[in-house]
């Protein structure tokens, strides 16, 4: 069957085939997944809870794309990966090559005494280094952790301010004034956004008169983009200097018959059904026959 040509397809992939998220690396958003939480002392029900609220508390920081637990259980399971029990950040960076996300967050929800603790790690795939941890206390009951502790530990993976500060923060918004950006990227010539609207002209980039406030600020260059999230004080002139990041995408491929040769860019990649991750985003060439 495989020496039996039955079709043969050319096709482009764009920076859009990313199936974690179509709009995620053109936001400046980090592609992820999030593998359930370890909960030794707990319930498999109460594990859960906490793991979709994570993912939620996560997205809802506006930092991350987060893969929804049904579609990453649903690609795990086509590809025979078993998520109970992957704990080493071996196993965790292999979940997250068959998901074809950029980064996987792993942790735990312990007990000692009457203090819960919640640990988090984010690990890059490409590399397979843990590139941050972070950790919650709470001497509080279990219900207090699902309303208050994930979403204290997601603001601190997005490098934002846990809810213990964001009210200082929030009536520091509220002073009157204004500030400067000079906007600088690695590589230079990229589009600017702030709060999502676009600036005139490229980096390196100077704008006069940015009301002062919390600022989200985006830069964009081909398939390279960068995010962060700064405050501008009144009469302040900041620096916002970014390193744009080269976007992945994935490709899940499925044919009828199966057992397709598929050959990527003129190169052999085996037989169908399969999962393609950590692709560059931009114009490729793939062959089924």
């Amino acid at each position: 069957m495989r020496n039996k040509l039955f079709h043969q397809i050319v096709i482009l992939i764009f920076l859009c085939f990313c199936f974690t998220n179509l709009n995620a690396q053109g936001s400046g958003k980090i592609n992820i997944a999030v593998m359930n939480l370890e909960t030794p002392d707990l319930s498999s029900s109460v594990q859960q809870a906490l793991s979709d609220r994570l993912r939620t508390e996560l997205f809802n920081t506006g930092r991350f794309s987060v893969m929804e637990r049904n579609q990453m259980q649903e690609l795990l399971t086509e590809q025979g990966f078993q998520q109970s029990g992957c704990t080493s950040n071996e196993c965790v960076v292999e979940a997250g090559r068959l998901l074809g996300v950029d980064r996987m967050i792993a942790g735990s929800v312990g007990k000692v005494g009457t203090i819960y603790t919640v640990s988090l790690r984010m690990i890059d795939i490409e590399t397979g280094r843990i590139m941050l941890t972070k950790t919650e206390d709470c001497n509080c009951p279990i219900e207090e952790v699902l309303t208050t502790s994930l979403k204290n530990i997601a603001l601190k993976m997005a490098g934002m301010s846990s809810s213990a500060e964001v009210q200082p923060a929030i009536r520091r918004e509220a002073v009157a004034g204004q500030g400067d950006f000079f906007f600088k990227s690695d590589p230079p010539g990229a589009r600017v956004y702030v709060d999502d609207q676009l600036l005139s002209g490229t980096t390196p980039l100077l704008k006069e008169g940015i009301p002062a406030g919390t600022h989200q600020i985006r830069m964009e260059k081909d398939v390279y983009s960068g995010s962060q999230t700064v405050f501008l004080e009144p009469d302040e002139f900041k620096k916002v200097d970014l390193a744009l990041v080269k976007a992945k995408g994935g490709l899940k491929i499925v044919t009828s018959p199966l057992e397709a040769d598929i050959f990527l860019d003129n190169k052999p990649l085996g037989l169908s059904p399969q999962t393609l991750t950590g692709l560059d985003a931009g114009e490729h060439i793939l062959k089924l026959s």
